[in-house]
């Protein structure tokens, strides 16, 4: 591991030496996606693997109001399916505004079958059905004044819960779960080498620049420390599910991810070694 890290290393020398480099992708994970192409020509993926000879690299911008996306791990829904966890979490869908390539959906009207009963939506060029809960261990979390979100760690059985209730109705809902060996794996297989590298950036006639400028290599997850730093709610999860319309019209859920995610500053308490 040593000499791959050193080979990392080799060829982040070389790109810090160009300074401010024209990014070729224009979305907040532009710079990430651009440095893992020109240290290890690695081409954008999803991956649950690491992303070069099993060291995983990522990138972070100082003073970033985003918090750095660690892995997606699906939680267990009743026993559901994937295609049926999605539907579920239908149930707390809202109207968002799309940010982008709004022209592509169409004015329909969709029917969301939420948990509490049938109701009628109307969607338009700029609004999509989204459910998006950024939640963390220490608060709980309310959308739209109808639902209640926290996290409950049962020790016990070894499982991170997200509680939900319907506000209005008081029906409380015990049944979305990861178990806490899953979250576990997760971290190890994805994250137990990992580079992270520290990059300054600006935007300039539609494009970023970016300056990679220190590099850092962390090594050993120490698995005591990740139910403790999810308990403390420094690592939050997110959800970002939205919609899109099959070849018949009906809306159906699209899954963007749900992730662990930390601050970059709270990066070194999941490690034993860093250099």
């Amino acid at each position: 591991m040593k000499e791959k890290y050193e080979y990392i290393k080799s060829k982040f020398d070389t790109i810090e030496s160009l300074g401010f480099i024209k990014c070729n992708y224009h979305d907040k994970g532009g710079p990430g996606r651009m440095l893992e192409k020109l240290l290890v020509n690695k081409k954008p993926d999803n991956s649950k693997k690491p992303d070069y000879e099993g060291i995983e690299i990522k990138t972070c911008c100082d003073n970033s109001k985003y918090k750095m996306t660690l892995f997606s791990l699906i939680p267990n829904v009743n026993n559901l399916n994937f295609e049926n966890t999605m539907k579920y979490f239908m149930s707390f869908y809202y109207l968002r505004k799309k940010v982008a390539s709004a022209s592509k959906v169409k004015s329909v009207k969709v029917k969301v079958r939420n948990l509490e009963g049938k109701k009628k939506t109307k969607t338009n060029s700029k609004s999509i059905p989204h459910f998006y809960l950024s939640i963390k261990g220490t608060n709980n979390f309310y959308l739209n004044g109808i639902f209640k979100f926290n996290l409950v760690f049962n020790d016990t059985e070894k499982k991170l819960y997200l509680d939900w209730e319907n506000i209005s109705t008081k029906d409380k809902h015990h049944c979305i779960y990861w178990n806490y060996n899953e979250i576990t794996s997760a971290f190890v297989s994805k994250l137990n080498y990992l580079v992270l590298i520290k990059y300054d950036k600006f935007y300039s006639c539609g494009y970023f620049y970016c300056k990679y400028k220190s590099i850092n290599f962390f090594q050993q997850i120490n698995e005591d420390a990740i139910i403790k730093l999810l308990k403390e709610g420094k690592i939050v999860i997110s959800f970002n599910i939205s919609s899109k319309q099959d070849e018949n019209n009906n809306l159906v859920p699209y899954y963007h991810g749900i992730r662990f995610e930390i601050d970059s500053n709270e990066i070194s308490q999941l490690y034993k070694n860093i250099n």
